[in-house]
């Protein structure tokens, strides 16, 4: 089999793969990703400005927060799945890419949050 051959055949189970079996109103799944290291320094970055000191409860409250802010955006973009870009993910087109949209997500949850806000 020729190097073109394979690469075709890969490609037909990756696009059956991600058809819409068992679906119902779509006919793909979708698929975006966000850089989820960027989000967490910001968030760190964000954080240390409150003098919240680094913990473990720290490291699990703003994970938690960042959960919230990736499913939120993620209902409004209705996505299936949200990928982290580290070591899965090889190329995306940058339309695709979710991270400044979870940042503003993640500013927002904090804002509701802050007592000075309150």
């Amino acid at each position: 089999m020729r190097a073109g051959g394979f690469f075709v055949i890969v490609f037909s189970l990756f696009t059956v793969s991600c058809s819409s079996w068992g679906r119902q109103n779509s006919d793909a799944y979708v698929i975006r990703y966000v850089d989820l290291a960027r989000v967490y320094a910001y968030a760190v970055q964000i954080d240390k400005g409150k003098n919240i000191a680094n913990s473990d409860d720290q490291k699990k409250r703003i994970y938690g927060r960042i959960k919230t802010a990736v499913s939120s955006v993620a209902k409004r973009h209705n996505a299936d799945f949200i990928i982290n870009t580290g070591d899965a993910l090889l190329y995306s087109r940058s339309v695709y890419d979710l991270t400044g949209e979870v940042i503003r997500e993640y500013k927002t949850l904090i804002d509701i949050k802050s007592p000075e806000n309150k």
